[in-house]
């Protein structure tokens, strides 16, 4: 009958819902990774402003 999937068809759709797993489990780890990057260059810039402080109050000898 025609409403049966063949071996191939069933192969295929099995295929197509692994592949949109994967897909969303990248996407959600692209988001978590963004993040992360977002609150690292956050904490750089931060620690970079707090480096250009201490190096101007320091004394040459300190440097």
């Amino acid at each position: 009958s025609s409403s049966m999937l063949t071996d191939s068809d069933k192969i295929e759709k099995a295929i197509d819902l692994v592949k949109l797993h994967i897909v969303t489990v990248v996407r959600e780890e692209m988001q978590v990774l963004k993040e992360q990057i977002r609150r690292l260059e956050e904490r750089n810039a931060a620690l970079e402003q707090e480096n250009r402080l201490l190096c101007a109050l320091a004394r040459p000898e300190q440097l």
